[in-house]
């Protein structure tokens, strides 16, 4: 009598079906063993295994050459339950008959690593850089060429502070998510105060991109980011010359120079004391509009104005009561 016991540690999937084959039940290890080994073993044999419902650990145990099937059942199982898992041993072949029945396992499904043609990849880019950002986006691009399961998890706020993290390499796709946003919400911990508000979510499951701006809570409009040619910027000058002066006109004008999005907010009191506040360059008009927002009242509490913070221009669209 022969007992040959492998104990393996990997992740399962969340999907369950039934009559699979026994690459959708056994993870890499064991699904070896059972191929390249226990196949080719003289009757009568069994093959036990066992595997977590989160995470890839597994292990397995099989007998050959026993007296009848029954035997070889017993003495697996009880090699398997030798070893420490938490997970239920079963049964899964008995004389090279896949013997699996609906829900013992969940499903395995292997990864496809077949490269991206030229186009779709691009396409993934193309989509993927409307949210990604910075070097998120460098890790990204570089993350397509990686092989197994594997996601990018990433988090963006409307301020536009984002955080990411990437797997590679797994066996099961819930497994790679599983340790992608947990890398993705530490690298948000150290990051502190410049941490992203929304959490962390599965972006890219190898294959496809998952989430949409509103999933992070955020509205994202086109940038117009127009150059003022130098008459349009006189004339945009001379209008503003109506409401604004000092500091202000002075800020305006440097507004009028920089990216969308932007705001500019002004505050004016009965004795006819003015500030101002502007933003630029923020990645969402919420964005803009808040910090814009916030530079003006802070400014109003600063000089101790009985004013109200009015939004004077968005995006080179003026909204100036005086007009």
């Amino acid at each position: 009598m022969y007992v040959y016991v492998f104990i393996f540690l990997y992740m399962c999937s969340n999907f369950s079906y039934a009559q699979v084959a026994p690459e959708n039940i056994l993870l890499d290890k064991c699904l070896f063993s059972y191929t390249k080994t226990y196949k080719y073993l003289k009757k009568n044999k069994a093959f036990a295994y066992a595997r977590v419902a989160v995470g890839e650990e597994d292990y397995c145990a099989w007998t050959h050459s026993m007296h009848n099937a029954s035997s070889a059942q017993n003495v697996a199982l009880e090699a398997c339950k030798k070893r420490v898992v938490d997970a239920t041993c079963k049964i899964v072949d008995i004389n090279d008959a896949w013997i699996t029945e609906e829900d013992d396992f969940s499903m395995v499904i292997p990864a496809d690593n077949t490269p991206f043609a030229p186009k779709k990849r691009i396409a993934i880019i193309n989509e993927a850089q409307n949210l990604v950002l910075g070097e998120c986006l460098t890790l990204f691009k570089e993350h397509l060429d990686d092989k197994g399961h594997k996601v990018f998890a990433y988090s963006i706020d409307e301020n536009g502070n984002f955080a990411c993290a990437t797997t590679k390499e797994h066996q099961t796709l819930r497994k790679a998510a599983i340790v992608a946003v947990k890398k993705c919400e530490d690298q948000k911990i150290f990051m502190q105060k410049l941490a992203p508000k929304a959490p962390c979510l599965s972006f890219f499951d190898g294959k496809n991109i998952l989430v949409k701006a509103k999933d992070f809570n955020i509205t994202l409009d086109k940038k117009p980011n127009i150059f003022l040619s130098q008459k349009d910027y006189l004339k945009e000058i001379a209008k503003a010359k109506h409401t604004l002066f000092g500091p202000c006109l002075t800020q305006y004008k440097y507004y009028l120079r920089n990216k969308d999005h932007k705001a500019f907010y002004i505050a004016k009191d009965t004795k006819g004391n003015l500030v101002c506040g502007l933003s630029f360059d923020s990645f969402t008009i919420s964005s803009a509009k808040k910090q814009a927002l916030k530079k003006c009242q802070n400014t109003v509490k600063r000089k101790k104005l009985s004013a109200i913070c009015q939004l004077y221009s968005l995006n080179l669209s003026s909204f100036d009561k005086t007009e």
